[in-house]
């Protein structure tokens, strides 16, 4: 907190954000936006300041074939630092503040006994990790802050990111029992209402115990007998600190572990069919392609199951009754809700909207007897009810993700491991952290002298650059309101700015020839057109296509568009921007001739079709068309696009799906124009319509030509979402 390098990000007092200018809509980000600090703030001495505590922990191999070493790190930061900067490990706001033994315990003859002194031996660690907060939590400690301010500084335990088995580690609960909750097993696998524990009444069941693990009281709470270290940890609720894991819980659990098994068994064809579809899937830069399906897939990470979630429900459309369809999309709906990194009052009634639309149709797999048990027995399915009340608790669920400690394994863990010669590992690691972090703190210091004396310290060799973010300092305890534009207003659907359009400065293409260029597939149009094109833009119209056959273009493989932040488009999904690159590339043959040749790519793109339209507030002018050539016709001219356009998307309430069709000027013949890239406004993704035939397979980079009929893609990224979900762009 007292780091200089933050002090325009540093908060110190909650806030209450809202939306509108009437303080209706409430907006849930950073930790200084939730519940809990506001809360807190008013049981403290005036004048307080409050370090929300969040630790992390997470035990991870070291070795990564043989060899069995394996470290328990754990992770600490506060929340006065903006999630966006935490979630960096190059910021270094989180610091390793020990390792936890990871000792087998072969000393204990039974299994019982080695893992009721396993988890005493954490607690115990865990307690002589924290004993410092015990005091300062109590009476607070004056600290020097990052702006130079001696503050009373509470550092108060606020979140504690763990995945499940930690979790329950951590609150002294078994496995088979809700961290959480008092909840049965009937009760956790229906949406209603539960006693949630509380912390006082477990540290009186613990110490009635007397440490007896077969205690009946215990065993009716589903507690373990073993001693906290989260008892004398002032202001503390360990039961609500323990936050959302997207990774595990999400995306690992209850898609990748229940979701995705059971809709597959319920589509005709199976995971055949399913793999057929994926494989023939239209290509995108934001997506993988699984070139052989995904029943193959072994080892999966995170990242493999995000892939698959993107497309998955376009590729069950036509295999699965409309009730499997309608859970699935309720988990993926909720699965992108959920990782929203700002949230408003109506983004959180969604959440819990999907939530609702779960349980309304999750009876399917019972009546095709996939699950034949209740789903009460799922604790990951269990602890989605509690996302809700987390982020309106402690701010949004992406900050206090699993992803986040183990991108620190690396920098905390396995680099020190690599670095040290195997023996006493640990010990080495630790003094190969110090020394990492006397670098950075040397830097830091250098670029602290650099800023505050730049002229006297222009002698100064330039030893790196400290890493961190500028920001906006929060004001103390207050309510603000930040007005936010209509969604049609917004920036998410305004042409981007000359500065926005990134492109090579070499064209791939430098001399294309308009008469060359009309023989390649796709482009037998494009002679023509061009013509059409000059003449409505005020050219001579005594041009004619025969002359331009011998006029050269200098022609584009890519260009990016860099879109806004998602927050500065109506408070909602991601706080930074995010670049979107739109291809138009031709097959070409490889160097080597025992290699394939690359196939072509043709990215389809939301554009605006009439020129004249500056203003697409009506949703009339934006349309989807593909992008066949990226060209201009003098090296500084303005960059033109060649594209096919498909009719207006039609909102299906069935599917809860925009469908578009191929437009045509009249068959076979494609609808067809020349458009400013300026007029591009994103890329979107088409999953095309396979409708009910099964065992059909046509080539991926022949799909969009192969079928006429094709959803818009909502779970691309956070951006397509709130077009063709959350907001629906077009009118319904």
């Amino acid at each position: 907190i007292g780091n200089p390098t933050f002090r325009e990000m540093m908060q110190y007092a909650p806030e209450k954000v809202y939306e509108d200018m009437e303080g209706e809509c409430r907006v849930y980000d950073e930790m200084w936006t939730g519940d809990w600090w506001w809360n807190l703030q008013k049981t403290l001495p005036p004048g307080a300041t409050i370090a929300p505590v969040i630790l992390a922990s997470d035990k991870t191999q070291l070795t990564s074939f043989s060899g069995d070493k394996s470290a328990w790190p754990i992770y600490l930061s506060i929340g006065n630092i903006p999630g966006s900067v935490r979630r960096r490990p190059s910021s270094k706001t989180t610091v390793l503040i020990g390792y936890i033994p990871t000792t087998k315990l072969d000393i204990f003859r039974t299994d019982e006994e080695r893992s009721r002194s396993g988890q005493q031996l954490f607690h115990h660690c865990m307690r002589l990790l924290l004993n410092p907060l015990v005091e300062a939590g109590r009476n607070g400690v004056d600290m020097v802050c990052a702006d130079g301010k001696i503050r009373t500084v509470f550092p108060i335990l606020s979140a504690y990111i763990a995945d499940w088995p930690e979790q329950c580690l951590v609150a002294c609960t078994k496995e088979s029992r809700c961290p959480k909750c008092l909840a049965g097993t009937k009760e956790r696998g229906e949406p209603v209402d539960t006693v949630l524990r509380d912390p006082e009444k477990t540290k009186k069941l613990l110490r009635k115990a007397g440490g007896n693990p077969r205690d009946k009281n215990l065993e009716a709470h589903g507690i373990c007998a073993v001693d906290p270290f989260w008892v004398d940890l002032p202001h503390c609720n360990i039961f609500s600190c323990l936050t959302p894991d997207l990774l595990h819980q999400l995306h690992k659990g209850v898609f990748g572990d229940h979701v995705w098994k059971w809709s597959t068994k319920a589509a005709t064809g199976g995971e055949e069919e399913i793999d057929r579809r994926f494989e023939s899937m239209p290509s995108h830069p934001s997506v993988r392609h699984f070139t052989k399906g995904i029943s193959v897939l072994s080892q999966m990470t995170g990242t493999e199951y995000k892939n698959i979630e993107k497309v998955y429900l376009g590729a069950l459309i036509g295999l699965v009754d409309l009730r499997v369809h309608r859970a699935v999309q309720a988990i993926l709906d909720f699965i992108v809700l959920a990782s929203f990194e700002t949230h408003t009052d109506d983004s959180l009634t969604r959440l819990d909207s999907a939530w609702s639309s779960w349980h309304e149709n999750k009876g399917i797999f019972h009546e095709l007897d996939i699950r034949r048990q209740d789903f009460g027995g799922i604790p990951k399915l269990h602890m989605l009810r509690y996302y809700l009340t987390s982020i309106r608790s402690r701010g949004a669920a992406a900050w206090t993700n699993t992803e986040l400690s183990e991108r620190y394994h690396i920098e905390y863990a396995k680099s020190g491991y690599r670095a040290s010669n195997r023996r006493d590992f640990l010990e080495q690691m630790t003094i190969w952290l110090r020394r990492q972090e006397a670098i950075h703190r040397r830097r830091t210091y250098l670029d602290w002298l650099r800023k505050r004396h730049p002229d006297e310290s222009a002698q100064v060799e330039d030893e790196g650059e400290a890493d961190g973010e500028d920001g906006e300092e929060g004001q103390e305890g207050q309510e603000r309101q930040e007005h936010n534009e209509s969604f049609v207003d917004s920036p998410m659907l305004s042409t981007p700015n000359p500065d926005q359009i990134l492109m090579a400065r070499t064209p791939a293409y430098p001399n294309a020839l308009v008469r060359e260029l009309g023989l390649q597939s796709g482009l037998g149009d494009f002679p023509a057109t061009l013509h059409s094109f000059l003449v409505d833009s005020g050219y001579t119209s005594s041009l004619t296509s025969l002359d331009l056959s011998h006029l050269r273009v200098q022609g584009f493989k890519r260009f990016s568009l860099l879109l806004p932040s998602l927050f500065d488009s109506g408070g909602l999904g991601l706080s930074e921007a995010t670049q979107d690159t739109i291809r138009a590339t031709f097959s070409q043959a490889p160097r080597n001739p025992l290699r394939s040749p690359s196939p072509a790519r043709f990215d389809t793109v939301l554009a605006i079709q009439d020129p004249s339209s500056q203003h697409v507030s009506s949703r009339t002018g934006l349309k989807v068309c593909r992008v066949r050539f990226i060209f201009r016709l003098q090296p500084e001219g303005q960059p033109l696009a060649y594209v096919e356009w498909f009719n207006s998307p039609r909102w299906s309430s069935e599917l809860g799906l925009f469908s578009v069709s191929k437009a045509y000027r009249r068959r076979p013949h494609r609808q067809i124009s020349i458009i400013p890239i300026s007029n591009i406004l994103r890329s979107c993704h088409l999953i095309p319509k396979f409708g009910t035939n099964i065992g059909s397979k046509p080539d991926a980079d022949d799909a969009l030509d192969t079928y006429t009929t094709f959803y818009l893609n909502p779970y691309l990224r956070a951006h397509d979402y709130l077009l063709f979900r959350y907001h629906k762009l077009y009118d319904t």
